[in-house]
């Protein structure tokens, strides 16, 4: 079982969407999927088409409750399963602190399932913190996003350390690429935001680029991704190549 966390210190940079529509692409390839959405804003949740207000069971109580297992908290959904989270999951923090072995509980939970699954992506929150560490423990690999404005290598060096760092607890740990999100062609900024992040990251920096594209906004609307909103949209192709890129996938 590969696991693969989506992770960005800035918000806006279009990580959920990408941890939805990596999901959802592995499961167009026959592959058994597991989405986990670690981030109190739940996001993900939403726009996989689970209501986040009407959960028994959620990433926070999978972290903070020893006698949750992760089979408890699936949901299956059209596409992907997907453990679900909501606001309660902010709370967590603070709890997680006290507890035995904190930066491995996602970790040591996931065992249950390995071998239910093929692949299961991580949404993490747009910050460095326990639940973040928990993901990562937890991950074979991670992906950054990263969003073609001016800002974009604002603490990317920081987030590649802490990568660097949470693979001396994690030797599995592998940083599988970065790839630019919001791209815009018709604009030299985006052009030269590329050129600069290939300047400094070289190989790390994947080929593959998410345009911007209303269809991705649309689809999150209706709680569906984007192959099963509009399959012939600029961002199904994109997505498309990106997880061909990564997982060396035949369409």
């Amino acid at each position: 079982m590969e696991i693969i966390s989506l992770v960005c210190q800035k918000g806006g940079v279009g990580k959920t969407t990408s941890a939805q529509n990596i999901a959802a692409y592995l499961r167009r390839q026959g592959k058994r999927v597991l989405a986990i959405d670690l981030d109190p804003q739940g996001n993900l949740t939403t726009a996989s088409g689970v209501n986040k207000h009407e959960l028994e069971l959620s990433s926070n109580e999978l972290l903070l409750d020893d006698d949750i297992k992760a089979s408890q908290c699936i949901i299956k959904t059209e596409g992907y399963d997907i453990i679900p989270s909501d606001i309660m999951l902010s709370g967590a923090e603070m709890e997680l602190i006290s507890m035995f072995a904190r930066e491995s509980i996602l970790k040591n939970k996931l065992a249950e399932v390995e071998d239910e699954y093929d692949y299961v992506i991580i949404d993490l929150p747009p910050s460095l913190s326990l639940l973040t560490v928990n993901g990562l423990i937890a991950s074979t690999g991670v992906l950054i996003p990263v969003s073609s404005d001016p800002f974009a290598l604002d603490g990317l060096d920081q987030l590649i350390t802490t990568v660097k760092k949470i693979k001396r607890l994690n030797n599995r740990l592998e940083i599988k690429g970065i790839f630019i999100t919001k791209f815009t062609e018709r604009t030299k900024i985006g052009k030269e935001i590329e050129a600069k992040l290939i300047e400094k990251y070289g190989e790390l920096i994947l080929n593959s680029k998410i345009r911007v594209n209303v269809a991705l906004t649309e689809a999150q609307h209706r709680g569906m991704d984007i192959f099963r909103h509009k399959n012939s949209s600029n961002a199904a192709a994109d997505y498309t190549k990106l997880g061909m890129e990564v997982f060396n996938s035949v369409n």
